[in-house]
């Protein structure tokens, strides 16, 4: 026995010695040149070992070289496609006499590789070399069967460097400081992943599992994890993965973007979008990723201040990207997602700015939106649903519901993007809206209240803000119901204008007290705050009906219908107002007449009083002027001017009865008049 215990420990002996011998017993320096010449012929690319090759052999084959090249292609900005520091790979011995390869391990030291493009597209991972047509299949090896004898053990990288650049459009990225580790025990079991690295100053932190690598590479669902946590974006997922022609996941999400602005910066796409919105995002929900469609379904979004919940679709792999979706929100605030308001300041005209709507192309969108509450500058909207389409460049939004103001509302704008020139069309109705609150949050008028039954019909097109008004076209109607219109006395007008009716029976001496008097422009001129003029202040007309109809044509608003009608006013029963004209919107300037009378009974007939006031210039503040005849009466109307167009003999035929003397006495009493 004690022989039998010698014997085997000189065996023993002899192996451990072997073992640590055999290494420099053999020459592994004169297998450079047989590598390096086998690296060649198999790739068309040089393969310098630099450094000093070493083997051991326990407790695994270990093949280990320092400063590897691996050149790359002639007239690359990079001389290396790769190189390491240090190579090192581990073999099982005991597996390799049962015919199985078992990587122990696989470790590259500081490796560095550069991955590149050229003009023409072709990329330096593509050897310029024809594959060996005289190798029989089963000298090349069967890839199934030496992927079923396949482990890697660990394998591991670290202080890594990877670049990518394309020649076609400049692109370059770059990830630095990798450190990862790859744990595959068997190609039929499963599979870790692990690592860190640096993209654009930012590391970034991943980590993969599978439960069973072939069963996933054969298309089978197997248990997957993915996470990728970074100061930018967190992502993670858990569910099943199976690869088919592309790789598809099912599973529970998570998105969490602390800044969708510095996201953005961070990948290189600064978001300018205007106003302090676009913070953070957080985006829970069932992933169902396949065929380039990623599906969030009972999805939870919470973005800046939005919280929303349903379904999203992202699909990258058609001509453009294609989002699509079904959302409902408590509540949507605009506001932080629009420009500052610019302060008052003098118009300086339509802006000949070119207006960009090349982004309607960048994507295309189906949405379905529904909120309880909507925000939009200073306008409070209620529950609203609202469907988007976008395709190739034409929007499509219907606004299929909307309580505004008490009332209610509807419509549907179209902004064609796809040729060079953009068009707009637009049809809105809305039906017993609270008018008073609503302009004045709209456009800060607060001159005109009721109850406001509306719709319109525009169309228009242009290259920039100037081109667009001067082809703007449409037609349209409004009604006000029981309300007031500030900064206008339009009893007061009727009265001042009755009173120079009243003086031409008195000769002249009337005429000219109510002319000089103020009343008469004083009053008149209250009419300008129906088109935003300052008008009179404490000064209002109380009214049962206002409405109209109006068209345009290449920005030229025509109102041929205006009435309005009055309750008691000044001790008479009835007023009532009715007007015509033209709004020019491209240089902002109007030509409108109003005709104002009041009468002594509940209808309409010959005993009012009133007359036509005229409207005209700029909008901002038109000059008015009373009608009488072919005359208007206004500020602008000197004694020189009555005179000359004769209007003393004007203004006696309007006088009714007696008229013997008018004339003359008009005309000394005209001499130097000048109007208040």
């Amino acid at each position: 026995m004690k022989k039998l215990l010698l014997i085997v420990g000189a065996i023993v002996l002899l192996l451990v010695v072997a073992i640590v011998a055999i290494p420099f017993l053999i020459p592994v320096e004169r297998y450079k040149q047989e590598i390096s010449a086998q690296v060649k012929t198999a790739t068309g690319r040089d393969l310098a070992l630099n450094g000093p090759l070493k083997l051991s052999l326990f407790p695994s084959i270990v093949l280990k070289a320092d400063d590897v090249h691996f050149s790359n292609v002639p007239g690359a900005t990079e001389p290396d496609m790769a190189r390491f520091e240090t190579l090192k790979i581990a073999v099982k011995l005991m597996p390799l006499f049962a015919g199985k390869l078992q990587v122990d391990g696989f470790e590259l030291v500081k490796p560095v590789i550069h991955l590149a493009i050229d003009k023409t597209g072709k990329g330096n991972w593509e050897f310029d070399v024809a594959p060996d047509q005289t190798k029989p299949e089963t000298e090349a090896g069967n890839l199934d069967e030496v992927l079923q004898n396949l482990t890697l053990g660990l394998v591991k990288l670290s202080d890594g460097l990877v670049t990518y650049s394309d020649a076609r459009d400049g692109t370059h990225q770059e990830l630095s400081a990798i450190n990862s580790s790859l744990d595959l025990p068997k190609y039929d079991g499963p599979l870790a992943v692990k690592g860190d690295f640096v993209w654009n100053k930012e590391k970034i932190d991943l980590a993969l599992t599978a439960a069973n690598l072939k069963k996933l590479m054969e298309g089978q669902q197997e248990n997957f994890t993915a996470k990728v946590s970074a100061a930018p974006v967190n992502f993670s997922v858990d569910g099943q993965g199976r690869m088919a022609e592309k790789f598809a996941l099912i599973g529970k999400a998570t998105l969490d973007v602390p800044s969708l602005r510095k996201l953005a910066a961070w990948t290189g796409n600064p978001l300018e979008a205007p106003g302090s919105g676009f913070g953070p995002l957080k985006l829970s929900g069932d992933l169902d990723l396949a065929n380039d469609a990623y599906a969030f379904k009972n999805a939870t979004i919470q973005f800046d201040k939005i919280n929303a919940t349903g379904a999203l679709t992202v699909k990258t792999g058609g001509e453009r990207l294609a989002l699509s979706g079904n959302l409902t929100a408590d509540a949507l605030d605009l506001n932080p997602y629009l420009p500052p308001e610019e302060p008052e300041s003098k118009w300086a005209g339509w802006s000949e700015e070119p207006i960009d709507v090349s982004g309607l192309k960048a994507a295309d969108a189906d949405f379905a939106f529904k909120t309880k509450s909507l925000t939009y500058r200073k306008i409070q909207i209620g529950q609203s649903s609202l469907h988007l389409d976008l395709k190739a460049g034409i929007l499509n939004a219907n606004l299929q519901e909307m309580a505004l103001y008490g009332g209610s509302g509807k419509g549907s704008v179209t902004v064609n993007g796809s040729g060079t020139t953009p068009s707009i069309s637009a049809n809105f109705q809305l039906s017993k809206v609270n008018a008073e609150p609503l302009l004045k949050d709209a456009g800060d008028f607060d001159k005109l209240s009721g109850t406001l039954t509306t719709n319109l019909a525009v169309t228009t097109s242009g290259k920039h803000q100037k081109a667009m008004i001067s082809a703007l076209n449409g037609n349209g109607s409004f009604a006000f119901a029981d309300g007031s219109l500030k900064g206008v006395d339009i009893a007061a007008v009727a009265t001042s204008i009755e009173k120079v009716v009243n003086g031409f029976k008195g000769g002249g001496t009337g005429l000219l007290t109510g002319l000089t008097s103020g009343d008469l422009t004083g009053s008149i001129k209250g009419i300008a705050s129906m088109f935003g003029g300052a008008g009179e202040v404490n000064q209002s007309t109380k009214f049962s009906s206002l409405k109209g109809t109006w068209s345009s044509a290449n920005g030229t608003v025509s109102q041929p219908d205006l009435q309005l009608i009055g309750p008691y006013v000044n001790n008479r029963t009835l007023l009532k107002m009715t007007g015509h004209g033209q709004i020019m919107l491209p240089p902002q300037t109007l030509d409108y007449e109003a005709t104002v009378h009041s009468f002594a009974k509940a209808t309409v007939d010959n005993t009012g009083i009133g007359g036509t006031v005229r409207l005209s210039g700029p909008l901002s503040d038109p000059y008015p002027c009373v009608v009488l005849g072919s005359l208007c009466l206004g500020k602008k109307t000197s004694a020189g001017d009555l005179l000359k167009s004769g209007a003393a003999d004007q203004l006696k035929s309007l006088i009714p009865g007696k008229t013997d003397g008018v004339g003359s006495s008009l005309k000394d009493k005209l001499k130097g008049f000048k109007f208040p």
